[in-house]
């Protein structure tokens, strides 16, 4: 019975530990959490980097935005531009998943279309010749790219296009067959 006596007398005081030199946080006990603590070491606990933090919070962003961005291209008609009609309630709630991360300044680079440079913040899954192209463009996005508060916290995905090179030899072999003929 002793021990229950200290730990209920312990449950009415507010905790107190100190974080750094001179500054102490007292937490009342409605707010204290129950022992076993899950933070055994509140000190080491508030000292977690704050790197740790934000690489945390912006990997999760990361994962928000591309499923955010994936789910739509699947919602969207690639002709029309506008919602498939089965898919207009879902669609709603990927636009709202989206104007939340742009409240967070989260956003969404989609470089599908664009010329390709090789000094892009892009990782290039593959290069594939095309015919019809006149210099290197980016044909697909596999990932886009995320960017949270300006920084990049995701680097894209993409397969470029490249302009289908003619080979001189084949194209004296096509002449002579069709001379042939």
């Amino acid at each position: 019975m002793g021990k229950n006596k200290n730990r209920d007398r312990n449950r009415t005081r507010p905790i107190s530990f100190a974080i750094k030199k001179g500054i102490t946080v007292r937490i009342p006990p409605e707010l204290a959490f129950p022992l076993p603590c899950p933070l055994a070491n509140p000190v080491a606990s508030l000292e977690k980097s704050a790197s740790e933090s934000y690489t945390t919070i912006a990997k999760a962003f990361a994962l928000i935005a591309t499923n955010a961005w994936r789910s739509r291209n699947k919602i969207i008609d690639s002709k029309t531009g506008e919602p498939r009609e089965e898919m207009k309630k879902l669609y709603r709630h990927i636009e709202a998943i989206q104007d939340a991360l742009s409240l967070a300044d989260v956003q969404t680079i989609d470089t599908a279309g664009r010329d390709y440079d090789t000094g892009m913040a892009l990782k290039v899954v593959s290069f594939e010749q095309t015919t019809g192209l006149l210099k290197e463009e980016i044909k697909e996005t596999i990932k886009p790219s995320v960017k949270w508060q300006g920084f990049l916290i995701q680097m894209g995905e993409v397969i470029v296009g490249t302009p289908k090179v003619q080979n001189p030899d084949s194209e004296k072999e096509i002449n002579n067959e069709k001379n042939d003929n």
